[in-house]
């Protein structure tokens, strides 16, 4: 069999290769009952314009045979395009990010202006995986972050489940570190028999709007299990209630698509682009402690060694190293993905065709 022997290299920049093969919105919060605070941090623009880029794992569950959702290779539909999970997971992380650098003004502004302002973090992905589960296809967060999660004190995970049940995602509980979503591929079929690629906006909204539970932010005008509610506090003194609005004699705003529904990241509306400083602060209170090394080139490992590698994994540290004193050998099926500020690659590591290795090393933050 082909085999491909690297020499030691030290990469900087990202580089991938392979051998061989190539509505209605969901979104509920589980318990709404931790992180019931106002945020301290008072958000300020940073005058360099530096964002924190934050690691996300992708996840899609598939069945026993294979199907039901993107592969390795195709979309999974029948007859099947030539359009890989992998290439999905880059593409929707890619218009998250093009989401999050276009904010827009708030629509409610009973207490005067609310500034815009970049809400400065972005995402990274470091890990796309396949997992063919029929007894897990549909499971919940719990069971699929305790079964398949990755690198879960560096990364939030994000599964990706065909459910035609489901009318979006959810978290288990503000600040969680995972996120499940039951809606992209029906979304991504409706793009596709539509030729609309709006149908894949939702999700990558969808997908910010959750990671915004995760950042701590509540609903600002519903409780968790998306109720509208007159006086929802989501603990931030610049996102009006809805009673606030009704006292203005203004129409509920708790709704789709008008001028005078709330078009805030963390409401069920048709644009969800506007965030508040109140909200980014809690955002960066939470990046800037529970989740510090989530960010890009912040890492738990200073050093990492690999030697042998078994299973398809993510590698995550300051430094890593590959092969010293061993062979590390990458088969068939077998993905490997490097997250570093440095690599190493030593004689004796090994890719056989159809085995698939992802380096990315920054840095910079």
């Amino acid at each position: 069999m082909k085999k491909l022997y690297l020499i030691i290299l030290i990469l900087i920049g990202s580089i991938s290769f392979s051998i061989g093969q190539e509505d209605n919105y969901g979104g509920d919060v589980l318990d709404t009952t931790l992180n019931n605070f106002k945020s301290s941090y008072i958000f300020t623009p940073n005058p360099n314009g530096t964002k924190k880029y934050i690691r996300l794992i992708i996840h899609f569950l598939l069945k026993d045979d294979g199907t039901c959702n993107f592969n390795e290779v195709n979309d999974g539909l029948n007859p099947a395009n030539i359009y890989s999970g992998y290439a999905y997971a880059e593409y929707i992380v890619d218009y998250m990010n093009s989401h999050m650098s276009n904010p827009c003004e708030m629509h409610l502004q009973p207490f005067g202006p609310i500034p815009v302002y970049d809400c400065e973090y972005r995402f990274e992905l470091v890990g796309t995986y396949f997992w063919r589960s029929t007894a897990n296809y549909n499971a919940d967060l719990s069971t699929l972050q305790n079964t398949y999660g990755k690198n879960k004190d560096e990364c939030i995970n994000i599964f990706l489940i065909n459910d035609i049940n489901s009318s979006g995602g959810y978290v288990r509980y503000l600040g969680d570190n995972a996120v499940w979503s039951g809606i992209h591929y029906q979304r991504y079929i409706d793009a596709v028999n539509n030729n609309n690629t709006w149908y894949n906006s939702f999700t990558q909204r969808l997908l910010n709007h959750e990671i915004g539970h995760c950042f701590n932010l509540h609903h600002t005008l519903m409780t968790g299990n998306g109720v509208c509610t007159n006086n929802y506090n989501d603990y931030c003194d610049d996102t009006p209630t809805i009673q606030d609005m009704l006292d203005l004699g203004e129409p509920d705003p708790c709704c789709w698509n008008a001028s005078y529904c709330s078009n805030n990241l963390m409401d069920y509306n048709a644009q969800k682009c506007a965030l508040t400083p109140d909200q980014l602060g809690r955002v960066h209170e939470e990046l800037d402690n529970n989740k510090y090394y989530y960010w890009r080139n912040h890492f738990t490992n200073p050093q990492v060694d690999i030697c042998n590698i078994t299973n398809s994994n993510t590698y995550i540290g300051k430094k890593v190293t590959v092969s010293k004193n061993c062979t590390s050998v990458i088969n068939n099926g077998t993905v490997v993905f490097i997250n570093a500020s440095e690599v190493e690659l030593y004689p004796g590591f090994i890719i056989y065709p159809g085995g698939s290795l992802t380096i990315k090393t920054n840095k910079n933050n």
